[in-house]
């Protein structure tokens, strides 16, 4: 999992949290809440289309891009998604 420096968000790879049986491992985002739990996860499959088994997913330290593993490659996208989806 990639925790923010800051502690307000989760990035996690999992099997599980509602996904179909036997799609494999996908990214999920979970939000730190006011009251120190974390929120619901929030699936991201939109970020990872088309990368089969993402894993390791880390955030640069200026918050601008994802980088993680999957289809036997290394992939990184524009990290806005998480600015985006947050209050959702």
């Amino acid at each position: 999992p990639f925790v923010a420096p800051d502690e307000s968000y989760l990035i996690f790879s999992s099997s599980g949290h509602g996904m179909e049986v036997g799609t494999g491992f996908h990214f999920l985002i979970s939000y730190r809440q006011p009251d120190g739990e974390w929120g619901t996860p929030i699936p991201l499959d939109h970020v990872t289309e088309g990368v089969e088994q993402p894993l390791c997913p880390l955030v640069t330290a200026d918050g601008q891009f994802l980088f993680f593993i999957g289809s036997g490659d290394i992939w990184w996208t524009r990290a806005d998604f998480i600015e985006d989806l947050k209050g959702r």
